[in-house]
């Protein structure tokens, strides 16, 4: 299981999140699992691969800890995360 912090400060004094992989299997979907400073779940985050030939989108559903889902969705084809183009809506 990998994991990495989100720090609230540039001198990584004070975490503000941790970011946990739950789930990266090649060909299936994967999970993270998204925890507040005080290690409290605060979202699960959930990538679905485009089509194996590189065509359609990327699908990514956040799920709030007791809130709504957004779901983005992210064609495979730009260039870069400055090209990406999101369609969002609420799961």
């Amino acid at each position: 299981m990998r994991s990495f912090t989100l720090w609230a400060d540039r001198h990584r004094q004070q975490a503000l999140a941790y970011v946990v992989t739950k789930s990266a299997a090649k060909g299936q979907a994967s999970a993270y699992e998204i925890l507040g400073a005080a290690g409290e779940p605060l979202a699960r985050v959930v990538r679905e691969g485009a089509f194996n030939n590189g065509a359609g989108r990327t699908r990514w559903t956040v799920q709030q800890s007791g809130g709504p889902s957004l779901v983005a969705l992210l064609r495979s084809h730009d260039d870069g995360p400055l090209g990406n183009s999101w369609d969002t809506k609420e799961a």
